[in-house]
């Protein structure tokens, strides 16, 4: 790990665990690379910069950082909004004693930093700065109780009270003593001039195709195919690209779910077939070794730089392995494909506000023919939970900051309240800890444009880079990058320059992708498709196997003995909801044993 050391003495980069490099960096002097895995460096005696990862773009002669040095010196700090790929990026300028350290546009590559005797630390591992012995290894005692309640407040704010995150698409700027993280990427158009007519939505396979086009760079691939738009749709491109390169065939790579209401077998082997694609097919419990897929899960958490978020992990890197021993350079994904090709229900606020009642039910069919969600419930949605509730509560907030202050935050103080479990921070000043964390993270109010804070907290929220970082940590652990191609941020550029109703086009949701899936698959009825939703059969493993899991840890010993939860009070929960089945008290439970099987892994208790 190369470990970005900010002192007074000469620079050096140190090596540490984990297979990652750690900086280290002079006040008075750049930062230098030596040993092994150390990141590439170029130099011009006034510039220096180190550079790990892929750059797509700028394109040019010599290598990434020299590329990267070229650029910064034509455009100066605006030459990061112009780089592309997938990188951590350090650069030291001497002349104004600035050091910049720059996590790429959607954070592919993760970035870390912490001080400790006297020294600032950049990683792109969170397991190589919390093992090196400058570093404190304290933990965040209000993040972790936080986490435990399914809340992230911060998204600089990692489990470790020493270690701070540097956010997807933002650079952290070192003068001096002065640390200072700020966003220099945003896809959000700045004018009405900038956003897509439908004329203009002919872009959208060119820089899709682009976008696949930068994963196959590395060689032969494989795709994780389930049978849904997003990842045919990536399948459908990669296969065509591939053809033109001159490349091997992709490898799909497929999990069956043995459950009737999530089972799209047919289709991931009808799609394979159609495209003449090698296929991969297993059974998830299988791949994951064929045992419990929560205790597998938990196991592999144990040595995780972060505790797991999602436990059907283990599964997707083993079959992540199959395609690696295939010949796969690298895997791809139709992740990202949800969140930018769909119009979040916040929009029914939108409309509601401006009066909009011919949009609002244009929207309530899109989602009723998109979705298996019943008519009754998708109406409530819509019209109360992501309609007038949210756009009176925007609408009171905003009043309140201006007119009654006081009265608003004890408001939030009594939402705080109501929404952290009886069990959870027992201590009560850890409790009013979590109330004044929870007040610090809420945004300015707002009275417009619900859909796009939405979009906004989708690209800060701290889960986000969580779910980032486990993909990039389980890529280096498979042997290959795990890519995904709808988290391009030239594509996502466009995408959210698309009005709703562009992105909705042909009355269903992800129509641009739709028509052309629909074309190529006459036969598979992705015109017609409902997006599967897992939650069935996630609720089934989780109730299946939790008792014993529950019983083999002792409960959550480690997350008591830091003082985050009460094991007495959570316990007859745990039981309770283990009776019901409630899927959103199961969720948490993950949550809750997955930090605990991360904090045994550290030997807490």
């Amino acid at each position: 790990m190369t470990t970005l050391e900010l002192g007074r003495s000469r620079p050096a980069v140190e090596t540490a665990a984990y297979g990652a490099w750690v900086l280290s960096v002079a006040a008075d002097g750049p930062p230098e690379p030596a040993g092994s895995g150390s990141p590439l460096i170029a130099d011009d005696g006034r510039l220096r910069v180190l550079f790990d990862g892929v750059l797509d773009e700028p394109p040019g002669e010599g290598t990434a950082p020299e590329r990267v040095l070229a650029a910064y010196r034509r455009w100066g700090e605006g030459a990061l909004e112009r780089l592309r790929g997938r990188y951590a990026v350090i650069v030291w300028d001497a002349d104004r004693e600035l050091l910049l350290c720059a996590r790429d546009p959607l954070g592919v590559v993760p970035l870390f930093w912490a001080e400790g005797r006297g020294k600032l630390l950049v990683s792109w591992s969170l397991g190589a700065l919390s093992s090196h012995p400058a570093v404190s290894d304290e933990l965040n005692v209000a993040a972790v109780a936080d986490h435990v309640c399914l809340r992230w407040r911060f998204p600089q704010e990692t489990l470790f009270q020493a270690i701070r995150r540097i956010p997807p698409g933002h650079v952290l700027k070192v003068t001096g003593s002065r640390r200072e993280a700020v966003r220099y990427w945003h896809p959000a158009p700045r004018s009405p001039d900038e956003w897509v007519t439908a004329d203009q939505l002919e872009q959208f396979p060119e820089l899709f195709t682009r976008a696949v086009d930068r994963a196959l760079a590395r060689g032969r691939v494989g795709i994780f195919l389930s049978g849904g738009l997003d990842s045919v749709s990536v399948a459908a491109v990669a296969r065509d690209r591939s053809q033109t390169a001159g490349l091997p065939e992709p490898l799909a790579l497929s999990l069956a779910m043995p459950n009737e209401h999530v089972d799209e077998t047919a289709i991931q082997r009808g799609v394979a077939g159609a495209l003449g694609l090698p296929q991969v097919m297993v059974e998830l419990e299988e791949a994951a070794g064929g045992g419990s897929l929560l205790m597998t899960a938990l196991e592999m958490t144990r040595d995780w730089p972060a505790p797991l978020t999602n436990y059907w992990l283990p599964a997707y890197q083993a079959l992540g392995r199959m395609g690696v021993d295939r010949g796969a350079r690298a895997i791809l994904t139709g992740t990202g494909g949800d969140e930018w090709l769909g119009v979040t229900p916040y929009y029914a606020a939108d409309l509601l506000r401006k009066g909009d009642f011919r949009g609002l039910i244009s929207l309530w069919l899109n989602l009723n023919r998109s979705y298996p969600v019943h008519p009754l419930a998708l109406t409530r949605n819509l019209l109360w939970r992501f309609g007038v509730r949210d756009m009176l509560s925007a609408q009171v907030a905003y009043g309140l900051e201006r007119a009654a202050p006081d009265v608003l935050r004890r408001r939030r103080e009594r939402a705080v309240a109501r929404d952290t479990p009886a069990w959870a921070a027992p201590d009560p000043a850890l409790r009013r800890q979590l109330t004044e964390r929870a007040i610090a993270s809420r945004p300015e109010p707002v009275t417009r444009d619900l859909y796009w804070r939405e979009l906004n907290e989708g690209l800060d929220h701290a889960l986000v880079s969580l779910e980032v970082e486990e993909t990039y940590e389980n890529g280096r652990r498979i042997g290959a990058p795990i890519l995904q191609p709808y988290w391009d941020p030239d594509l996502i550029q466009f995408l959210v320059r698309t009005p709703p109703e562009l992105l909705n086009t042909g009355g269903r949701s992800k129509g641009i992708v739709r028509d052309m899936v629909a074309a190529q698959f006459p036969e598979l009825g992705f015109d017609r498709q409902k997006k599967v939703i897992a939650t069935s059969y996630a609720h089934e493993l989780l109730r299946r196997d939790a008792t014993a899991v529950w019983d083999r840890f002792k409960g959550v010993p480690c997350l008591t003995e830091i003082g985050a939860v009460d094991q007495s009070t959570l316990g007859l929960e745990v039981a309770h909801n283990l009776s019901t089945g409630d899927w959103g008290a199961l969720n948490r439970l993950w949550f809750l044993l997955s930090l605990e099987a991360w904090l045994q892994g550290r030997s807490v208790v």
